[in-house]
């Protein structure tokens, strides 16, 4: 067949750390809504508190709507981890990465949360951090 419609839906995630008055997703939420994204396309995730626990909430939620299929939206250092952890949860993703550089601190903190994660899987990880 032809395809006469494509309708895509943006997902945001996270939830609340202590001190935050609004949750990640919300805050992806209203950036999408003030870049022109409709409402009705918006759907804010806010369960989870680690890229594990968010996308495994991502990956319920597409397959309760019948996809599994997602272009993942994170920052350049953290899309190699992002497309192991889509992958380990279900979801056949694509990964691009948003603009910016890394410092120091997040380039060895992921380095050695892909290393650990590699090793002992990323939802043992999740679950001690």
């Amino acid at each position: 067949g032809v395809l006469t419609e494509l309708h895509l839906t943006s997902l945001t995630t996270g939830a609340n750390q202590q001190g935050d008055r609004y949750t990640e997703g919300f805050v992806g939420f209203e950036y999408l809504l003030n870049k022109g994204v409709p409402e009705r396309d918006l759907v804010v995730i806010t369960d989870g508190t680690n890229t594990y626990t968010e996308l495994s909430a991502t990956a319920a939620q597409l397959r309760a709507s019948g996809g599994t299929d997602v272009l993942l939206v994170s920052d350049r250092y953290h899309s190699f981890r992002l497309d192991q952890i889509a992958g380990e949860v279900g979801l056949h993703a694509g990964v691009a990465p948003a603009p910016g550089s890394p410092t120091g601190r997040e380039l060895a903190r992921e380095t050695v949360a892909v290393s650990i994660g590699r090793v002992i899987g990323y939802r043992r990880l999740s679950a001690r951090t």
